[in-house]
């Protein structure tokens, strides 16, 4: 679809959890698109439970690789987490501490 655009105005938003759900292969997703990333939505789910996210890191998505390919295109936008559930300033603490972990990972 990007391609077929023909246009430098048309960008990418990945969203981690996604992609995993769709079953592909998020760090391919990042060096096929990643010229074309602008945003990216760092989230973390469950296999075989659609609509199960949960905190980075305590899901089934490899986190860590998806981060390190960001590195490794050179992407410098944002990661954004989402919030859900009843407790957001816990999840949003602890949401945080695990994405921290994750990207000192891949220093």
């Amino acid at each position: 679809f990007m391609k077929d655009c023909h246009s430098n105005q048309v960008k990418l938003v990945l969203d981690s959890s996604h992609a995993f759900y769709g079953g592909e292969n998020i760090v391919d997703v990042v060096q096929l698109f990643g010229k074309d990333l602008v945003h990216v939505h760092f989230e973390d789910c469950l296999i075989g439970a659609p609509e199960s996210r949960t905190v980075p890191g305590k899901g089934d998505v490899d986190l860590i690789s998806f981060y390190q390919s960001l590195k490794e295109i050179g992407y410098d936008g944002y990661l954004t987490v989402e919030l859900w559930g009843s407790q957001p300033e816990r999840y949003a603490r602890e949401a945080l501490e695990n994405t921290k972990k994750i990207i000192s990972c891949c220093q």
